[in-house]
């Protein structure tokens, strides 16, 4: 066996030495319905948004005060915005976004990056909608508890020589396995659909080959994730908690297999 694939084991076993976590086949199914409400809202977008189809990404949304004044901001991708005015129903279209925000708007309330001497709010993009946008206001006022709960889960093992991650987005239904060094001599990524189906996507193949691919993939569902890299939220909302039809969501794993 080479050093990268005994790298590359290594790393991956460690996902099956957690005694005490949640399975990423129990997490999956109880997140369905925040992925089945995204993806709603990507179908509605894919009708009406220039450009925007089915390889499009979504980030976040959400309804913000600025200035006095209500909008539901949809972020799309880095600099890539659908800004709506709730006061008047109406979508701000990019001459007048960039007199009513402003680039600290952006960095503060949605993670843009800020670059030292340089600004970059002359790249960022306001998309247009050709349709009746009530159709996109009403969906987040029906869905808006499910909108604002997180999408994004990472769960990272290993030290700053090596190490995996766990890459969940469930605005998008994607997962992704990763495995990297910092001077890549390890850097692959495998990728998954949220019902934990893999992606028709994988460039890893030459890297990892394909029987070591499909032992991944087949055993994947039994990753254990901490507890703690789930949001708390989920626990609150009962989401992965014991539930009183016997379906266990949160699993403990003892020692010895007893």
């Amino acid at each position: 066996m080479d050093k990268q694939s005994e790298l590359r084991n290594k790393l991956f076993e460690s996902y099956f030495q957690v005694e005490s976590g949640i399975f990423l086949e129990d997490l999956m199914k109880n997140t369905t319905f925040i992925v089945a409400c995204w993806k709603d809202l990507h179908h509605i977008l894919e009708q009406h948004v220039k450009y925007f189809d089915t390889c499009s990404s979504l980030s976040e949304i959400k309804k913000m005060n600025y200035h006095e004044k209500d909008y539901l901001i949809i972020k799309i991708r880095i600099w890539d915005y659908l800004v709506i005015d709730l006061e008047n129903n109406q979508v701000v279209e990019k001459k007048n976004a960039k007199k009513l925000f402003t680039e600290d708007f952006f960095i503060h309330n949605f993670n843009e990056k800020k670059f030292e001497n340089r600004d970059c709010f002359n790249m960022y993009h306001f998309e247009g909608y050709d349709g009746e946008i009530t159709e996109v206001i009403n969906f987040y006022q029906l869905n808006q508890e499910i909108l604002t709960l997180p999408t994004r889960i990472y769960y990272k093992i290993g030290d700053n020589k090596a190490w995996t991650y766990l890459s969940i987005d469930l605005a998008n239904g994607g997962i992704q396995l990763g495995f990297q060094t910092p001077d890549q001599f390890l850097y692959e990524q495998l990728f998954l659909h949220s019902d934990l189906t893999p992606s028709r996507m994988q460039d890893a193949i030459s890297k990892i080959g394909v029987d070591k691919i499909r032992e991944m993939f087949q055993r994947i569902k039994d990753i254990q994730l901490p507890e703690k890299v789930i949001p708390d939220i989920f626990y609150e909302k009962n989401m992965i908690l014991p539930k009183n039809d016997g379906n266990m969501i949160l699993t403990k794993k003892k020692k010895n297999g007893k």
